[in-house]
């Protein structure tokens, strides 16, 4: 599997927004208009180097047909030709996934990842997509060894943040605004080099701001404290 930071950037080269995140959404919202993958050169070389097998896109939800469109499966050639149809999958592997088939012994994801780590559960065609699907907690999966980078596919800061990822862990992967609403303090926030504007524009209040550990100057720069001077020429802030 190619790296998340490759993945990313080629998602974003294919104009998909929110780049690999995004891809996911964009997936599990078309199982039933697969054309707009599609539309978005998203044929099944592409998806299956970015991530996406048959298996995988089978446990989303996606059928005969869809795959077929996509290129996953060979189209049935018409009767009119006189070939064979290819031999159809088992009804079991065109079912929806949720809940997903189950396997090693005929138990479901949410019991197998609470005794094999990402490494076994890749091995069974499990990818992050199917952990979030199943409702399974972001700590369970970094506990099983889940990466960060697959991690953020499927999980928002505010989880991550309550899965014990610190806000420096994060930042490359989410902006101010995402920071923000998963609870990180102000204080956290200025540590990582956001600006007094930048903290504004998240939402930071007055008071948070000028608690967070900015200097004066840099208050008073912003607007946010008065330099006054007085009968004696002593500076006041």
């Amino acid at each position: 599997m190619p790296p998340q930071d490759d993945r990313d950037w080629r998602c974003r080269a294919l104009g998909i927004p929110g780049g690999y995140r995004g891809l996911y959404t964009l997936i599990t919202e078309s199982v039933n208009a697969p054309q707009r993958l599609v539309a978005k050169r998203l044929t099944a070389a592409t998806l299956a180097d970015l991530g996406y097998t048959q298996e995988g896109m089978q446990r989303l939800g996606y059928g005969r047909e869809a795959l077929e469109l996509l290129g996953y499966l060979p189209k049935k050639p018409s009767p009119a030709g006189g070939r064979p149809e290819p031999e159809a999958l088992p009804r079991t592997q065109l079912r929806p996934a949720t809940p997903p088939r189950p396997r090693a012994g005929g138990k479901p994801l949410a019991e197998l990842i609470e005794t094999l780590d990402a490494q076994q559960l890749h091995a069974l065609g499990y990818v992050i997509h199917h952990v979030k699907q199943e409702g399974i907690d972001a700590r369970v999966a970094a506990r099983a060894g889940f990466t960060l980078h697959e991690l953020v596919t499927v999980y928002s800061a505010y989880e991550l943040k309550n899965a014990g990822f610190t806000i420096g862990e994060l930042r490359r992967h989410f902006d101010g605004s995402e920071l923000r609403a998963a609870g990180f303090a102000a204080r956290d926030m200025r540590r990582e080099g956001f600006s007094i504007r930048q903290m504004q524009s998240f939402g930071y209040n007055d008071n948070q701001i000028r608690t967070a550990g900015y200097t004066q100057p840099e208050l008073i720069e912003a607007g946010m404290m008065r330099q006054t001077v007085d009968k004696r020429g002593l500076q006041n802030w």
